[in-house]
């Protein structure tokens, strides 16, 4: 302990002492803390200064402990707390504990408050002997302040915790000895304390609104405030509520609270219903909450499979997943509601949103290979029409979920209520999709060498179509902004500048395409064209420009048909009247017949 320190300044003796008895820590952890020049200074400071009113000794995460003079907002470990009763400076003969306030800060402070007023405040107030020279009027409306301050750090204790904890009025356990001593009189106790009444009466509302606090949360709030819930936000909704409702119910089944309802029963108070009508809401949104987590459980097993498998092999999961979910819809009467199976839906397509944009990874998909990113495109959209099927065909067979001939409660709302953010994300990937599709194309531009007198000029024009689409593709990778976002509208200004660029490149392609073609002097040439460039020709803007030459070679494969028909019907002539076909002179007859065969193919 402090004793095994060497410390000359009986002042840093003593806070030594208490910090290390408080925290229970080895001494050792002191003195390298007062080893360090900077915190050496600060804890003179403290003593030897006017100015510096407050010192704070903190036991941080990393097993040190640091000093400070402000308070901490956030304390993760127990620290202790050293503050001067006076602004001056303390002598080292100063007897601390009459010129210093100590104690340890706690890690949650409200339960620190709590504990003071209860144990200290409260106490204070109520003892007869500190406030007999006060007025009754003055000491009991002190004392109802008190209380109310009490009940307010009660419920802010709770809050924190995610619980509501509901306070209790003092004197409550009395409730009962005062109904049951009393005689009545015109109905009335007569010897019911009426301040107790009152204050039994005054809680009774002030649980109604709490009560009523805790039932008009929605599920659907995070919806509404344009946040992105994952489904597991709805499931720890229900798991909340229930335990939370559940913590109410025995709260107001205590043997306090039925005394403070008997009393109120009794004395025909008019806030007895109000009681009665506060137990009821609470049983049956208990046993509501209590039926939808039970029926959840089994679908965010699906959820979370969905969440830790890697997106492009999730396909199978989606069938079991709208199986589950169809039972609960058909089985769970309390969550067959159009409301509540909507935000579910919602909460559901965020999660397969996000797993899919973090599959796609759409901040790097313009830095990596064209091709490469294409095929994780591709295999995104086939998991999201995937998802998409599976939950139309689900939708189409929930009748045959019902059992028992019991009513059919089908999907009756609107598809946009569900899919209207998927809607836009969707349009967003198909964007992608295609921006990609067309960058494959071009991109292929490089090795394509064109044929013929002016094939070598025309190449020359494609390679410079291939690098100036090349360096306006790159400028996408630049950007910072995440594309698959519905709200991002810049994007979308880059894609409409980007199809302005491409018009008029794949005018520029269309004009050489047509020279190439008739630049071409056989139907060879002609058709190694049209393989070369593939599915570019089927691009609108150079399909339109191309068309027409589509007509002049299958007007001139016609005629290399007929040239062929012509030589073969002379061949055949020449046959039935000489036996055998004409061949070269110079040629065997074996080897003739195929050079004349691979000559006319």
């Amino acid at each position: 302990m402090a004793e095994d320190l060497e410390l000359n300044d009986p002042r840093i003796y003593f806070v030594a002492d208490y910090v290390l008895k408080t925290l229970k820590l080895k001494s050792d952890k002191f003195a390298k803390m007062y080893g360090v020049e900077e915190n050496k200074i600060l804890l003179h400071e403290f003593f030897d200064k006017a100015d510096s009113p407050i010192l704070i000794i903190q036991y941080t995460a990393a097993g040190s402990l640091q000093p400070t003079v402000l308070f901490p907002n956030v304390l993760k470990n127990k620290s202790c707390y050293f503050i001067k009763k006076r602004r001056e400076n303390i002598p080292r003969d100063a007897i601390l504990r009459d010129v210093i306030m100590y104690g340890d800060l706690s890690t949650s402070p409200v339960d620190q408050l709590s504990a003071m007023v209860d144990e200290l405040l409260i106490p204070l107030l109520q003892n007869p002997s500190n406030n007999e020279a006060w007025p009754k009027v003055l000491s009991q409306d002190i004392l109802r302040h008190a209380m109310g301050i009490k009940n307010k750090v009660h419920i802010l204790n709770g809050q924190m915790k995610g619980k509501t904890l509901l306070p209790v009025p003092a004197g409550a356990e009395r409730a009962a000895d005062d109904t049951a001593n009393g005689q009545q009189e015109n109905g009335h106790a007569a010897t019911v304390d009426s301040n107790l009444l009152h204050a039994i009466e005054s809680v009774v509302i002030e649980w109604s609104h709490q009560v009523q606090d805790v039932l008009k949360k929605d599920s659907s709030q995070a919806l509404l405030d344009g946040g992105s819930p994952l489904p597991g936000v709805e499931v720890e909704f229900w798991r909340s509520r229930f335990n939370n409702l559940l913590n109410i119910h025995e709260q107001l089944n205590d043997a306090r609270v039925k005394k403070m309802a008997e009393l109120l029963r009794k004395t025909n108070s008019s806030y007895y219903p109000a009681f009665e009508s506060l137990l009821n809401d609470v049983s049956d949104a208990l046993d509501e909450a209590k039926e939808i987590d039970i029926f959840l459980k089994p679908v965010a097993q699906h959820f979370d499979g969905v969440e830790t498998t890697d997106f492009g092999e999730t396909e199978s999961l989606y069938g079991p997943m709208f199986h589950t979910l169809c039972l609960m819809w058909a089985n769970c009467k309390a969550y067959r509601r159009p409301a509540r199976i909507i935000v579910l839906l919602q909460e559901l397509n965020n999660l397969i949103m996000k797993q899919a944009s973090e599959f796609m990874e759409p901040l790097d998909l313009f830095k990596g290979e064209p091709d490469e990113s294409m095929e994780k495109i591709n295999q995104t959209v086939r998991s999201l029409e995937a998802y998409q099927s599976a939950y139309l065909q689900y939708k189409s067979n929930l009748k045959n979920y019902f059992k028992n001939g019991e009513i059919v409660k089908e999907f009756d709302f609107a598809p946009k209520l569900v899919f209207a953010k998927w809607d836009k994300f969707m349009e967003r990937v198909r964007i992608i999709q295609d921006l990609f599709q067309t960058a494959a194309e071009f991109l292929r531009l490089e090795k394509v060498e064109i044929g013929g007198v002016k094939g070598k000029t025309l190449s020359s024009l494609v390679l410079n179509i291939f690098e100036q689409f090349k360096e306006e593709f790159e400028k996408m990778s630049n950007k910072k902004y995440d594309p698959l976002d519905p709200a991002c509208i810049e994007f979308l200004d880059d894609i409409a500048h980007f199809k302005h660029f491409l018009k008029d490149m794949e005018l520029k392609l269309a004009s050489i395409i047509n020279q190439a073609f008739d630049d071409s002097n056989s139907l060879t040439s002609q058709f190694k064209l049209i393989s070369i460039l593939g599915s570019m020709l089927e691009r609108p803007t150079i399909h339109d420009a191309f068309v027409r030459n589509y007509h002049r070679l299958t007007f001139a494969v016609e005629q290399e048909v007929d040239a062929c028909h012509e030589i073969y019907e002379r061949q055949m002539a020449y046959k039935k009247e000489h036996g055998t076909i004409e061949l070269h002179r110079n040629k065997p007859p074996i080897a003739g017949s195929i050079e004349w065969y691979e000559r006319s193919c």
